[in-house]
């Protein structure tokens, strides 16, 4: 008997040491690493941000781990904050990065916008943006590498709680994004995602492909029906103001991940009509086909250091027309400096039964063009300019045609000159139009103008310790008539005609109109 225990004692003693060992790595998955964790990593990882990290870790197994009430910033108004993360993985894989799943239930993202800046609460925006690395190589900056890459990333119940200009608007979503192909352990991997959110209670889905090996993003958006009344204090409107009803919009893009840039963007989107002032506002041509683009179109790309915008519209109320637009933007020595030309075009309408009001007056219009700068820095100086030209190759007319009963009016194509400036203190702006060969009539008396002047100037100076909402204002205007001719039953008279107004000092922005007085 005695032989036998000797016999079998050094099992005994390994195994014992086999059990100490498998307790000794239980106790430090199950306790000493989750607070070691809790009370290093997640704080330094905090001050990296310069913030605050704490949260919780449920349990780490040797396939899965489970984190949870984590907050980024105070946890009074966090940044961020989350409820649970859980990851499966394997040890194998865990040597090289990858891991199953990443699931995250429960985040809540709070952001800030209020006098023209955009807040985190608890982050330092700038000191994160200057403890950013310098550029990347032209090696290093074609293809991203992870710490970590999950087979797919999932947020469920995700809420960003947006604060524009102290009136909290909520974004409930729900992301999920997927690892396509490339099982290798040295491929980068390729990932489809799709984000469904609902800002004031609006469907809106996202999705696209991030190409890590590239460094870029396709993205398409699509919201097909969107109830535009509800974003209007984003916009800076109220209801009474406008009255809107249902807006489509179809959106593609494509960004470079890092740095993080915008390369090129295609946005399209129609409307129901709309009140504007009581004014019906109808979008695209009074006859639509089935081949019609959308009556609003924007296109935007990033080209040797400058924005490329094109952006066209069509309206058909009040009165038929299209706006199109080029410009390009470029930051020059800390100051953006945009330029481009428009072209305001007259649009006929199919159906003479069908012409607006304002159709049925307006016999002919003028196509419009013209080119404007402007440039702005990053203290709020800014200048601007708006210059027509009085001659296009094949312009549709050159004359303004209007007739209204016994009354018409007729003009040669006007040509505006529009000037502006301003910085912290004040803004000046001066107006210089010009109509040639005005004609008008009523019944038997008609008057001829060979040329009408309008000067007009308005400045508005910003009181120190008063809301930016009710600076002071005052203008001037100027219009001359020379050469004024009446004639009316063989009757003629010739004249100079001269009329100055001026709008005293008062306070603008408010809803208080004001008025000129003339003489």
């Amino acid at each position: 008997m005695e032989k036998m225990f000797l016999k079998h004692k050094p099992f005994l003693s390994v195994l014992f040491i086999l059990l100490f060992l498998l307790g000794a790595g239980f106790l430090s998955l199950s306790f000493f690493l989750p607070l070691y964790i809790e009370k290093k990593i997640l704080p330094d990882l905090g001050r990296q941000l310069s913030s605050s990290l704490s949260g919780r870790i449920y349990s780490i197994g040797l396939s899965s781990a489970d984190f949870g009430d984590i907050y980024l910033g105070d946890r009074q108004n966090p940044a961020l904050n989350i409820g649970l993360i859980h990851t499966d993985y394997s040890l194998s894989s865990l040597r090289t990065g990858k891991l199953g799943l990443i699931s995250i239930n429960g985040l809540r993202l709070n952001l800030k916008y209020t006098d023209g800046t955009f807040i985190i609460p608890g982050l330092d925006l700038e000191k994160l943006s200057s403890q950013q690395p310098g550029q990347l190589s032209s090696e290093q900056s074609d293809t991203i590498s992870l710490a970590i890459m999950p087979d797919s990333f999932q947020i469920r119940n995700g809420l960003v709680s947006f604060n524009y200009e102290g009136e909290v608007f909520l974004i409930p979503f729900n992301l999920e994004a997927t690892k396509q192909g490339q099982d290798e352990v040295t491929s980068v991997p390729l990932y489809s995602f799709v984000l469904k959110m609902l800002p004031q209670g609006e469907n809106i889905s996202i999705e696209g492909h991030i190409d890590l090996a590239t460094n870029k993003a396709n993205i398409s958006c699509a919201a097909p029906s969107v109830e535009l009344n509800r974003f209007l204090n984003i916009a800076g409107l109220t209801s009474g103001t406008i009255t809107t009803g249902k807006g489509s919009f179809w959106a593609r893009t494509r960004i470079s991940l890092l740095p993080f840039q915008f390369e090129e963007a295609k946005i399209t989107g129609d409307f129901e009509p709309m009140l504007f002032r009581q004014v019906p506002i109808s979008f695209g041509p009074a006859t639509k086909t089935p081949d019609q683009k959308a009556p609003i179109s924007l296109d935007l790309r990033y080209e040797r250091k400058q924005w490329l915008l094109n952006a066209r519209a069509a309206v058909s109320e009040p009165f038929g027309a299209s706006l199109k637009l080029s410009s390009s933007t470029a930051e020059r020595k800390e100051q953006l400096h945009s330029s481009g030309i428009f072209i305001f075009k007259p649009l006929a309408q199919s159906d003479p039964n069908q012409q607006s009001r304002f159709a049925q007056i307006v016999k002919d219009f003028p196509e419009f063009q013209g080119d404007f700068v402007i440039d702005l820095n990053k203290k709020g100086v800014w200048q601007a300019t708006i210059n027509s030209t009085a001659k296009v190759p094949n312009r549709q007319t050159e004359d303004l045609h209007m007739q209204f009963k016994n009354a018409s009016l007729k003009t040669g194509m006007p040509t505006l000159s529009l000037q502006g400036k301003g910085d912290e203190g004040k803004d000046e702006l001066d107006l210089s139009l010009s109509i040639p060969e005005l004609q008008a009539r009523y019944n038997d008396a008609a008057v001829r103008v060979p040329l009408v002047n309008l000067q007009a100037a308005y400045r508005r100076n910003k009181v120190p310790d008063q809301a930016e909402s009710a600076p002071l204002g005052q203008g001037t205007l100027s219009i001359t008539l020379n050469d004024t001719q009446f004639n009316r039953q063989g009757l003629s008279g010739k004249a100079d005609i001269s009329l100055q107004g001026n709008m005293e000092q008062q306070l603008t922005g408010t809803s208080a109109a004001g008025s000129f007085q003339t003489g």
